[in-house]
């Protein structure tokens, strides 16, 4: 991720200076707002400040301006694990597939969220009631899904499988109760084969089951998600 992330700023920083405005090419901010962007120092820029610059279809600034701000939003999104900033910037990045490409930059930009995936993924850890960093894989996952032509689904498959370990095994049951319930905004076909493959199903519960025996509290965690997803 580290690597991806100094090939991308090796590449933006030399050629895209920092803007003195933004054009608002869908015309969809005020002239207020676009000052106040611009006159914010790159330290105090915020979740909510990069969100606009990268807007998806409807960014702050057109592609010449908004480049400057590309190795930042990437940061936030690894440090501070930014979910919206994240969402808004890969739609962006998706509808500037070909000017991405003519800059070297949009393999890395995918590599930089595969490998931010791989790293989340390599650990679970519950919160409360919540599996750390779930939103922000959720959002990577459904995005990739969206607009990268299901290569989201390329990364379950690529690091959830074969079902190994707990790490796995609980991040497979997260994705698959999202997918029971609906809560993704995008349909996986990777999910859709898993939630009928009855061995994968089994092999998901029993290690599950085997780490929950050792704790209780992950016991009470997953109950419920097991029978969200039938697998009981």
């Amino acid at each position: 991720m580290e690597k991806c992330y100094n090939n991308i700023a090796s590449k933006v920083c030399p050629r895209y200076p920092r803007p003195r405005k933004f054009s608002d090419p869908g015309g969809d901010f005020s002239d207020e707002e676009l000052n106040d962007l611009i006159r914010k120092q790159d330290n105090a820029l915020t979740e909510a400040d990069l969100m606009c610059i990268f807007q998806g279809a409807l960014p702050a600034g057109d592609y010449q301006e908004v480049m400057y701000f590309l190795p930042a939003a990437l940061q936030h999104i690894a440090v501070n694990k930014e979910v919206d900033t994240a969402d808004h910037l890969l739609h962006w990045i998706s509808c500037n597939k070909e000017k991405l490409q003519s800059d070297g930059c949009y393999n890395d930009l995918l590599n930089f969220f595969e490998q931010l995936f791989a790293h989340l993924t390599a650990e679970s850890v519950l919160e409360k009631d919540y599996l750390k960093d779930g939103s922000l894989c959720d959002t990577i996952i459904d995005c990739l899904n969206e607009y990268f032509d299901l290569y989201g689904d390329f990364l379950l498959q690529k690091y959830l499988l074969p079902i190994e370990n707990y790490v796995q095994a609980a991040w497979l049951l997260y994705f698959l109760e999202h997918h029971y319930m609906r809560l993704s905004r995008t349909k996986s076909n990777f999910l859709e084969m898993a939630a009928y493959n009855n061995a994968l199903r089994q092999k998901v519960y029993d290690l599950i089951l085997e780490e929950a025996q050792k704790d209780e509290n992950t016991l009470l965690f997953w109950d419920k998600t097991l029978q969200n997803c039938g697998i009981v």
